[in-house]
C-alpha cells in the first residue's frame, strides 16, 4: 500500500467509533475525495504528509492517536504503529458493544488486526 493510501485509508479509520468527540464523519467524502474542498490537492509527499497531520488534528484520543500514526506511515513506511493504534481503536470500539457475545467477536476480529 502507497503512502498517501495508507494515509487516507488511516483517516476513513479514524472517522470510525473510539471517542472521536468533534466529528463522527470522515474527512473523506464518499466519492473518494477529500470532503473539505477548501484544501488544494497534495503537490508532493511532503505536502501530503503535512495535510495529513493537520486533518489529524481534527480528532481527539485514540481517533487522534490512529490519524496521526497513519501520517507517520506515509511518510516512514513503518506500519507499525498505526497497526497498533488501528487495533486499540478497533478494541475501544468494540467495549461499546452492549451484547456479549458480539462484543467477544468484535474483540476477536480486532485481535486479528495486524497479523
Amino acid at each position: 500500500m502507497g503512502p498517501l493510501a495508507v494515509c487516507a485509508a488511516a483517516a476513513v479509520l479514524a472517522g470510525c467509533g473510539g471517542d472521536d468527540k468533534k466529528s463522527s464523519s470522515s474527512p473523506l467524502s464518499p466519492g473518494g475525495g477529500y470532503g473539505d474542498t477548501t484544501q488544494s490537492a497534495p503537490k508532493s509527499k511532503s505536502d501530503a504528509i503535512a495535510q495529513c497531520y493537520e486533518a489529524a488534528k481534527k480528532y481527539t484520543g485514540q481517533a487522534r492517536k490512529t490519524a496521526e500514526a497513519s501520517c507517520k506511515a506515509a511518510d516512514t513506511g513503518d506500519t507499525s504503529d498505526l497497526k497498533k493504534q488501528a487495533k486499540q481503536q478497533c478494541l475501544d470500539g468494540a467495549k461499546q458493544i452492549p451484547d456479549a457475545n458480539s462484543r467477544k467477536q468484535a474483540e476477536d476480529a480486532c485481535n486479528k488486526l495486524g497479523q
